[in-house]
């Protein structure tokens, strides 16, 4: 027989020693050790940090509209009748929460337009077919946004 039984099987290997498995570094260290990685920074350094920040706090209203308004607008949809539409009403695909109140102050701070009204639509997931294979197109939820007279959004 020219091949042994391991050759044939992929060589299986013996598991290492647990002589070697000490010589490793631990991965995590207790909180009272210090680190035994250079660039990772010690548990109590990092607590006295945060407690002892004296840095200007941001306002919470600025920065949960910012992240608010891209967090619900996921893209522009654009369609034929999207763009039939007419002038000051675009759609938009949002994200699974997003409701009327926030999504009009979102579309405002995002693109500094005034929006007049906004209409919202679940659109379901349909089935489809690629030969023998069956499998969905999953559903999303869309927005019909109108803005006050006058006003455009570039982007688009």
């Amino acid at each position: 027989m020219p091949f042994s039984i391991s050759q044939m099987l992929g060589g299986f290997r013996k598991k290492e020693t647990s002589a070697k498995r000490r010589e490793r570094a631990p991965h995590n260290t207790a909180p009272g050790k210090k680190s035994d990685f250079p660039g990772k920074p010690d548990f109590k350094e990092v607590a006295a940090k945060e407690t002892s920040s004296a840095a200007p706090q941001v306002s919470k209203q600025k920065v949960h509209t910012s992240d608010l308004a891209w967090s619900l607008i996921v893209r522009p949809h654009i369609s034929e009748k999207s763009t039939m539409l007419g002038e000051g009403k675009y759609i938009l695909k949002v994200s699974r929460g997003a409701s009327k109140g926030n999504l009009k102050r979102a579309v405002g701070d995002r693109y500094g337009v005034e929006v007049e009204d906004v209409k919202i639509l679940n659109m379901p997931s349909k089935q489809r077919r690629r030969g023998a294979t069956l499998g969905t197109k999953p559903g999303f939820k869309k927005a019909i946004i109108t803005l006050a007279k006058g006003q455009l959004i570039n982007e688009f």
